[in-house]
């Protein structure tokens, strides 16, 4: 395990970038369980359906009374060839459905843990930046312990963590209270889901201490969520629920940080901001346009403290709405946009989310005029995925070729 330092416990920035590297690494992982799962599942209906076909060629013997004669070296036969047919068809390398089963719980389980652990490590943050917020607390040690601790800062260390853990052992709507009024810091309630995340540390809770099944505790605490759920069900976490709450985590980790980093690290908000706009990038690069969409609101809601990367997430937030199908919101934003006095990179982007082809082009040839921007940020396009869709032409990269050729020659004429 990587030993973590003092310092990195106070850098915000180290903090918040443990809690994406860790998430990542999970994404990562359950992505590769598909294969998997589906390899398995497809090779099943593979052997069901020879199953059934040879069964259908068995033939049928009509019976003299209660006695029915069978041809042995038929039924014989078929036997074989069902067997031969399993034996060939699922393999060892294809991991069945229960075993995925398996390691999506197991997925699940470490989502929970590593917001527990963002929770963690926040709190540290606090109290090492300002550790006076820990004096006149009732706060105590026994003598054992403190005979243990080589310094007072290793017996203040020791106090602390038992002040984490003691906020860590409350549940969700607990460690929310600690965030919101000791620490005074803004939940953003419209923007995270937090009734959702309650819910999957409550699910998270049954599978770890009750094999998944519901019991009153559950119910209680999730209320509404728990509409059409009783005790005794059985709940799973498949890949389709460890997708929606896996954005849900990763929004309130990157907005509870985001607070608390711009409240007590306020020469660093330039810092904060580049993680912010990037993550809302990576997530429109991914397809992931309820996610992108939120951390752009947060973003416009903060606002930024510089002007290029406003207009560039305004541009995001545009680009999620035309893909949830809100083409009137995107024009009504748009026109907020054009109304800024715009560089001729961002006025391409504009002219992207609303296909205008020709536009864009001759905003690519400004551009490459300028000499600011490299021909690799428009094919490879993840400086701007909103380009997403305008690279899926197919004489897009011709014409990006073409416009920085074109004023290479008028610069060498």
């Amino acid at each position: 395990m990587k030993e973590i330092l003092t310092d990195e416990l106070i850098d915000m920035g180290v903090t918040v970038r443990r809690f994406i590297d860790n998430l990542e690494d999970l994404r990562g992982f359950v992505h590769n369980l598909a294969p998997f799962t589906k390899a398995y599942d497809d090779k099943a209906k593979e052997v069901y359906e020879g199953v059934t076909s040879i069964l259908r060629n068995v033939p049928k013997i009509p019976g003299q009374g209660k006695r029915i004669e069978l041809d042995e070296e038929k039924v014989e036969g078929a036997a074989k060839g069902i067997v031969s047919l399993i034996k060939s068809q699922v393999a060892t390398q294809y991991l069945n459905r229960n075993q995925t089963e398996i390691l999506y719980k197991t997925s699940f389980v470490m989502l929970i843990s590593y917001f527990d652990y963002l929770i963690s490590d926040i709190i540290w943050c606090y109290y090492k930046a300002f550790p006076g917020a820990l004096s006149g607390k009732e706060l105590s040690i026994t003598l054992n312990d403190l005979k243990m601790c080589s310094d007072k800062d290793e017996a203040v260390d020791y106090i602390l963590s038992k002040k984490v853990d003691s906020v860590l052992y409350g549940n969700l709507s607990n460690q929310l209270n600690f965030f919101s009024s000791e620490l005074k810091i803004g939940l953003n309630k419209r923007i995270v889901k937090w009734d959702i995340i309650n819910e999957a540390v409550e699910r998270r809770n049954l599978v770890v201490h009750n094999n998944g099944i519901v019991n009153r505790r559950y119910i209680n605490n999730v209320k509404r969520l728990a509409k059409g759920i009783k005790e005794g069900d059985v709940l799973n976490a498949d890949d389709r629920y460890l997708k929606n709450i896996f954005e849900e985590v990763f929004l309130a980790g990157i907005v509870l940080t985001e607070n608390c980093w711009r409240k007590w690290r306020k020469k660093e908000t330039e810092g904060a901001d580049d993680i912010l706009v990037y993550e809302a990038g990576k997530a429109i690069f991914r397809g992931e346009w309820n996610l992108a969409g939120e951390l752009c609101l947060y973003a416009k809601g903060i606002p930024l403290s510089d002007e290029g990367d406003i207009i560039r997430v305004e541009i995001y937030y545009c680009h999620t709405l035309k893909k949830g199908g809100k083409r009137d919101k995107m024009e009504a934003e748009l026109k907020k946009i054009c109304r800024k006095e715009l560089t001729p990179l961002e006025r391409a982007m504009v002219c992207a989310l609303v296909d205008d082809k020709d536009g864009f082009y001759k905003c690519v040839e400004e551009v490459a005029e300028l000499g600011k921007t490299s021909k690799e940020s428009f094919i490879k396009n993840f400086d701007w995925p909103t380009l997403v869709d305008m690279s899926k032409d197919e004489d897009y990269e011709e014409r990006i070729e073409r416009a920085y050729a074109k004023m290479k020659d008028v610069k060498n004429s």
